[in-house]
């Protein structure tokens, strides 16, 4: 902080040998040294003031105590405190990892996420009290979080970010920022940062910028991930992951994940955009050269000989052999009468579009990977919801911890499910058929520990959910993608190439164990097709792409080198196999990846084995310097 470094040696001897350190300047001031048994009793530390201030304050915060230093000081000064938490469960509570300082006093979040404040008293002394916040609001299932705070602009702002995985880190679920309201004690949800950029990392010191004033793009949020290469860029307005190269390639390769560092943290220049501010109502479609055509909201005018006057099977054959997603959407948006003329059985297309929307508006979007071109459509019963899994046209989607739904985003039309019992962090979800089906069942799956699962179901038309827990012979742990529904089982794939399988004839949980797993796995997916079973493996930043083919003879996967002239999409909620369209799209693995123009999306080719884009521009080995759309699905 201010353009300094706080350095510690813990592990040279059991002293603690403290120095700050300006790397602008290349000036040091030796702190005291101090005993320590364990080097996690040091916990967290702060800078309050450079050392050119006369106020300058190193304070470190443990789980009962703080150390502070002063300038002048010749040892550092212990402070005790001790903290109870509101919940009954909460009996022993302490600072936690986040500190951040405004105006002179200190706020930190303790290990329970309670907002605390760190009094500097006129005697010296340090004394610490709870505020009456709630806990940061979420309702999203995610297995981790991590959270930051962040001081910009006089204000105090929560960075959540939420990740999937089991026992560890792996993908990023989302992002969402919190401001710090003393005045109810409550946690504001922000939609923008204006042209603010927030770099945060495992808290050594998180800072905030003008992104104009250093060339950057505004309304981000950067940070890095232990143990993961590069660092990772969140795009707050779209909602989007940009996964960035680093700028050495041996840069993870030291104990400590990197931090951010800027030499002179000046912080000016605030501009915060209304977060408040009302969804524009026009319908957007985005065309690849990046020129705009606005949509205009629906009127209905009811003149003679208008087209609403055909017959109603003559609408129906048209909507039937309209060419596009997108203009089977608009063709019900013509008037009530094309609404009406849409069959209620599925549309069935050549090929799938990417959908994807920011969930924080009503304004929901289509990729054509066929002719890399993006429709968005208004779409308010998607505002705020999650899509788990597409089928035959069919949503399944989530609005809280607990409601869920089937929604036709071509039809309109909900189909409401019963609450689940319980919050599961939901590993996958997917269902045997559309809705229309009285033999629709519904099924999901959730981590509960490496010898056990949560198995969840439901036949459509029942009152309750079915939920139990599963043991498990040997170690299973649920990837993060969808179950396929197949020959009566719903197939689970695991993190290392096991499968588990969930019999609906008799309600069997079986683990079939394949063999052992590719090395620095980052994502893998599960398709069905024409009763064969297809896995996908994807290296770490996309480092190899491996294809595989089940043998339900032996249960195991062969490898597969070639999709001829199928293609194939995956993405977290839904993977499709289907025959290849055109040539161009023969051979190739879709993802929900883009790569500059926002048109400009990625395709893994199997035949050069290389990630290349359908706009051209990008030829790489690995994903770096991409960007993911978090909330898509294929349909």
């Amino acid at each position: 902080m201010h353009g300094w470094l706080v350095m510690t040696d813990l592990w040279l001897s059991a002293e603690v040998h403290c120095f700050l350190w300006n790397p602008d300047t290349r000036k040091k001031v030796d702190l005291p040294s101090w005993s320590v048994k364990r080097p996690e009793d040091v916990g967290m530390c702060i800078l309050l003031s450079p050392p050119t201030d006369p106020d300058c304050m190193v304070l470190f915060a443990g789980e009962n105590f703080f150390l502070t230093w002063q300038l002048g000081d010749k040892n550092w000064t212990k402070h005790n405190y001790e903290l109870v938490g509101k919940d009954p469960d909460d009996t022993i509570d302490f600072i936690h990892k986040v500190i951040s300082c405004k105006d002179g006093n200190i706020y930190a979040l303790t290990i329970h996420l309670m907002v605390a404040v760190i009094d500097r008293e006129s005697c010296g002394n340090l004394s610490v009290r709870l505020l009456d916040f709630e806990r940061p609001p979420s309702s999203k299932s995610f297995s981790f979080d991590t959270h930051h705070l962040v001081e910009s602009c006089g204000e105090i702002f929560l960075v959540v970010i939420m990740f999937l995985g089991q026992t560890t880190i792996e993908d990023v679920h989302y992002v969402e920022i919190f401001k710090m309201d003393l005045s109810k004690e409550v946690w504001v949800k922000v939609e923008s940062l204006g042209d603010r950029v927030f770099f945060v990392t495992d808290d050594r010191g998180n800072m905030s910028l003008p992104a104009t004033k250093f060339g950057l793009k505004g309304n981000c949020i950067y940070f890095s991930i232990r143990d993961k290469n590069g660092f990772y860029i969140f795009d707050l307005g779209g909602g989007n992951l940009s996964n960035c190269m680093p700028w050495r390639p041996n840069l993870l390769e030291q104990p400590f994940t990197p931090f951010w560092f800027l030499p002179n943290n000046r912080q000016t220049g605030c501009n915060f955009e209304d977060e408040y501010t009302d969804t524009k109502k026009e319908l957007t479609m985005e065309m690849a050269d990046n020129k705009y055509a606005i949509l205009k909201e629906h009127v209905e005018e009811y003149n003679k000989l208008q087209l609403n006057d055909l017959p109603m099977d003559i609408l129906r054959l048209i909507a039937l052999y309209l060419p596009s997603t997108a203009d089977y959407l608009n063709f019900g948006r013509v008037c009530k009468s094309f609404a009406s003329s849409i069959p209620q059985i599925p549309l069935t297309t050549q090929y799938p579009q990417l959908m994807f929307s920011k969930r924080r508006n009503s304004v929901c979007s289509f990729y054509d990977p066929m002719y890399n071109v993006t429709y968005c459509f208004d779409m308010p019963e998607l505002l705020g919801a999650r899509v788990h899994f597409s089928k035959d046209g069919w949503l399944l989607i989530s609005k809280d911890n607990y409601k869920m739904s089937f929604f036709n985003p071509f039809t309109k039309v909900t189909v409401e499910l019963p609450d689940l019992p319980e919050h599961y962090t939901m590993n996958g979800l997917s269902f045997t058929q559309a809705p229309i089906s009285t033999d629709c069942v519904v099924f999901g799956i959730a981590w509960a520990g490496a010898s056990a699962v949560q198995i969840l179901y439901l036949h459509l038309g029942e009152d309750a959910w079915t939920h139990e827990g599963r043991h498990n012979e040997v170690d299973f742990f649920p990837s993060n993608n969808n179950p396929v529904f197949h020959d009566g089982a719903f197939y689970c794939l695991g993190a290392e190439r096991y499968l588990g399988v969930f019999d609906l004839r008799d309600y069997t949980w079986t683990i079939h164990l394949t063999p052992e797993p590719c090395s620095s796995i980052q994502q893998n997916f599960l398709v069905e097709n024409d009763g064969e079973l297809l896995s996908v493996f994807v290296g770490q930043e996309g480092e190899y792409v491996h294809l595989y083919k089940l043998d339900r003879s032996n249960m195991y996967w062969e490898v597969l080198s070639n999709l001829e002239d199928q293609m194939l999409f995956v993405s977290r909620s839904t993977s499709l196999l289907m025959k290849a369209t055109s040539e161009k799209m023969q051979n190739k693995i879709y993802f929900p990846l883009s790569y500059g123009n926002r048109n400009n999306y990625l395709f893994y080719s199997l035949e050069t084995q290389r990630w290349q884009s359908s706009l051209g521009g990008y030829l790489s080995e690995d994903i770096y310097n991409t960007e993911e759309k978090l909330h898509c699905t294929w349909i």
